[in-house]
Order: C-alpha cells, then sequence, then structure tokens
C-alpha cells in the first residue's frame, strides 16, 4: 500500500501539479531524491522542462546518516547526479525528513550547498557558522505542508487553505519594512490526489488574488537575502 500510495503520486498527482503551475507560469523548486531521475524520468524531464530549481534531498527518501557509503559521499552522490541531469549543481538542500546530524551543515557547505531548508527557525532567512564558511538557512513550512497536515497530523480536506489564508493576513500586516517567506511544502502523493487537488488550486488563487505577494524559487530569496543581509 505505501509503494503505491507513492506511486500514484508520481503518476497522477505529480501530473496535476506541474500541469496547474505551467497554466499559471509559476516557479517553483523541487528538492528532488535524485533516485527519482532514474525511476521517474518523464517527471524529471517535465520539471526540468519547466525550469524548475532542483534542490538536493538524498539520493532516496532515507536519512542521509543511515545511508550506505557515508554522509558526506552521499550528499556528493546526489549533487553529481542533480548537475549531470540539470546542468547546475544545486545550491539548495533540504535533508529527507529533515534529518541531520552535528556535521550536516560543514559537510553541505564544504560540498558547495548555499541555502539549507532544514532551520525552521525564523519567517525570514539568516546566517549560519560551518567550518567551510557561512550558510544561509531558508525558511521552509511544516505549519503549511501537506505532508504534516494530512499525513501526520490527518486534517480534513480544507485545513492547509484555512492555515495559509491566515497566515497570508498576518504576513500581510507584518510585511511593512521588509518581506516574509510563505513556503508550502507539496507532496505529489498528498496534494495531489483529486479530493484534496481543488484545495491547492484554491490556495494558488489565494496567494496570485494578494497586489503584495511575489512568487520565487529558492535561489531567488538566497540572492535577495545575500544581497541585503550579507553574512
Amino acid at each position: 500500500p505505501n509503494f503505491a500510495w507513492a506511486d500514484y503520486g508520481m503518476r497522477a498527482g505529480m501530473s496535476r501539479i506541474l500541469d496547474l503551475f505551467a497554466s499559471r507560469s509559476l516557479p517553483a523548486s523541487t528538492s528532488i531524491n535524485a533516485g527519482v531521475i532514474g525511476a521517474y524520468p518523464e517527471a524529471a524531464v517535465a520539471m526540468r522542462h519547466l525550469g524548475w530549481e532542483f534542490i538536493g534531498h538524498g539520493m532516496h527518501q532515507e536519512a542521509i546518516n543511515h545511508a550506505q557509503g557515508g554522509e558526506a559521499s552521499i550528499v556528493r552522490s546526489t549533487l553529481d547526479t542533480i548537475e549531470a541531469f540539470t546542468g547546475k549543481r544545486p545550491r539548495g538542500w533540504l535533508s529527507p525528513g529533515l534529518r541531520e546530524t552535528f556535521d550536516s551543515p560543514d559537510i553541505l557547505k564544504a560540498e558547495g550547498v548555499e541555502y539549507l531548508f532544514d532551520w525552521l527557525v525564523d519567517d525570514l532567512p539568516s546566517w549560519m557558522t560551518t567550518r567551510s564558511g557561512p550558510l544561509m538557512a531558508m525558511p521552509y513550512n511544516l505549519e503549511i505542508n501537506d505532508s504534516i497536515v494530512y499525513a501526520v497530523e490527518r486534517h480534513a480536506t480544507g485545513e492547509m487553505a484555512a492555515r495559509l489564508a491566515h497566515t497570508l493576513a498576518r504576513f500581510e500586516r507584518e510585511a511593512t519594512d521588509t518581506a516574509r517567506v510563505l513556503a508550502i511544502g507539496l507532496h505529489p502523493h498528498l496534494i495531489g490526489v483529486p479530493h484534496r487537488f481543488g484545495e491547492l488550486e484554491t490556495m494558488i488563487d489565494t496567494l496570485s488574488a494578494s497586489p503584495r505577494v511575489k512568487f520565487v524559487t529558492g535561489a531567488d530569496i538566497a540572492d535577495w537575502y545575500k544581497a541585503a543581509e550579507p553574512a
């Protein structure tokens, strides 16, 4: 059942997400297990064709400290595989399950990663210190994330859109001097199922209706923050 759940997402849910983002001309960042490039080549090619930013997310959906070959080797293999496929070395990283070791930031920075989504500490980026230099902590979101809302907390359909609306209203009040990063975590086997997909369309409509919202990638945010607040 778990294999079929995930496989349905890649077969059916992913195509819905791709079509929606393409029809709205929206940018996206995909935190992709590098193994997906070989296992689901059509999906990988479609994301590349749309110009999505590819973010390192391990080779497979397993904690990098448990993977064979050691953490540094897995990080390097992941980045190398994505670079060979896209022509660009990933600048960002999201650890599978957000699980790190004490050495992860040092290893990632040494391998050229510029920003890390594992540290959910603020609504804006911030700087971390590693042995190889500064590493940007990039906002991610567990509150507006279909994995938490529907797989972990098991809310009814509609909860994620409600949280987004409340968050946007608060951010529109707060974002007077500088921006806020409103990240939304999506997984095709969760948001891509038929009874929930309309909720994603509603969320996109809600954001698009606000004149104070801009859709950007992680790389866009990193470049903006690095220029505004150097390490």
